[in-house]
């Protein structure tokens, strides 16, 4: 924990490099001090089928969706929030002729119904 799930448009994938993106938004999240680093697992995913909107006209978006272990502060959760969108921003060259959305959301794991075992650890 936590999981970082990055879903997008297929029409964005030559203006966002996933895994780019996936290591700066890990070096965000490690920088809040909340979580361990080595615990951080992110994964981005380029739909190729979707749909945005009711006008038929070509639109795109990206979005981040982080899950965590219940309990943390609703101001943590704020800043994590923006830290996050701010990645998002500065690192997605949306096309200028599309309609782009960016939408983060957090989703609290509820700490009983959550599992992890490490298999293997070199270190």
């Amino acid at each position: 924990m936590p999981h970082l799930v990055l879903d997008f448009s297929a029409n964005l994938r030559d203006g966002l490099d996933a895994h780019a993106v996936l290591a700066a938004l890990n070096r965000e999240l490690d920088a809040v001090g909340e979580f361990v680093s080595e615990d951080i697992k992110s994964r981005a995913r380029a739909l190729e089928t979707f749909v945005v909107g009711v006008r038929g006209r070509e639109e795109a978006f990206v979005h981040l969706e982080l899950a965590i272990l219940a309990g943390r502060s609703p101001e943590l959760k704020r800043d994590v929030l923006e830290r996050l969108l701010g990645v998002l921003r500065e690192r997605l060259a949306a096309p200028p002729d599309i309609r782009t959305q960016i939408t983060v959301r957090i989703v609290d794991i509820d700490r009983h119904g959550y599992a992890k075992e490490v298999v293997s650890d070199p270190d």
